[in-house]
């Protein structure tokens, strides 16, 4: 059996950092701000509408694609997973962001029976539009003890 090596397509997100500022502004649209006993601000985050994560901390960055997907990284996460755009990235993404449809621009537009079988057929926002958005909660978990979120 041979293999052959691929690269994964990247996709691009708008992003905003959590800050004392904004906090109360990003609760509103991803959860309930409350505060440690210590005073330390945080989201609760509605396991709905962003499902990556429960609570939110100043510093924490919240990222969107499209306007139904919204993800929420710790600092330390988020810089290992994203580079802030350039014009030069705006290019490559540009070629490499090339879809099955785009190959068909001059025929019918074509239709897949089943979308998530061909994942390059759509944009990536599109089907993530189409996951359930109920949270997942696994035997032994603890919503409420979930410290980890903070490092």
């Amino acid at each position: 059996m041979d293999f052959t090596t691929f690269v994964r397509k990247p996709f691009t997100v708008e992003a905003v950092e959590i800050t004392e500022d904004n906090i109360a502004e990003v609760a509103e649209l991803i959860g309930t701000l409350r505060y440690k006993e210590n005073g330390t601000p945080f989201i609760a985050v509605n396991r709905r509408i962003v499902p990556n994560i429960f609570r939110v901390y100043i510093g924490f960055w919240l990222t969107k694609m499209g306007e139904d997907n919204i993800r929420c990284y710790s600092k330390r996460v988020f810089n290992q997973q994203f580079i802030e755009t350039t014009p030069e990235l705006v290019g490559l993404l540009g070629s490499l962001n090339t879809t099955y449809e785009d190959d068909f621009e001059d025929e019918e537009q074509v239709v897949f029976e089943n979308p998530q079988e061909y994942p390059d057929a759509r944009h990536t926002a599109d089907l993530y539009s189409e996951l359930p958005r109920e949270p997942k909660v696994f035997a032994g978990s603890d919503e409420e003890d979930d410290e980890d979120d903070a490092s």
